[in-house]
């Protein structure tokens, strides 16, 4: 079974992702509020995909924490934000992610990037 890990401070938010991706059929997710949490989380437990929010209140942000994620644990994720900034952008598209979706999400279009990752798909973005 794959786990999925949502690193989301909001947690309206989390609790809404969560409930999204039981209905997309994975009943293995875990939340974490912060980064660090994260990082606990990842090291503790079998983690296929992470959900990262880029603005996170505790400690390092969630462009930090993808970066650690995929150096360290080769964990694919997916940014979740509500920025659109070009800045920003472009320093997400450095950390090689999956895709980087605006909030509020198209359940569809996260269950599509979800269904490439587990299918073995080298999906990203970013890619030309």
């Amino acid at each position: 079974m794959k786990r999925i890990l949502i690193v989301e401070d909001e947690y309206i938010i989390a609790e809404d992702l969560k409930l999204i991706l039981r209905k997309f059929g994975y009943p293995d997710v875990s939340v974490a509020r912060s980064a660090n949490k994260a990082v606990e989380i990842i090291e503790h437990e079998k983690t296929d995909l992470a959900l990262i929010d880029i603005k996170l209140e505790d400690g390092m942000t969630g462009l930090e924490l993808s970066e650690k994620a995929q150096k360290e644990y080769n964990i694919p994720f997916i940014f979740i934000s509500a920025f659109s900034e070009k800045e920003i952008v472009d320093r997400a598209m450095k950390t090689n992610p999956v895709a980087y979706l605006l909030k509020p999400i198209q359940d569809n279009e996260l269950e599509n990037y979800i269904k490439d990752v587990f299918g073995g798909k080298k999906t990203n973005l970013f890619e030309s």
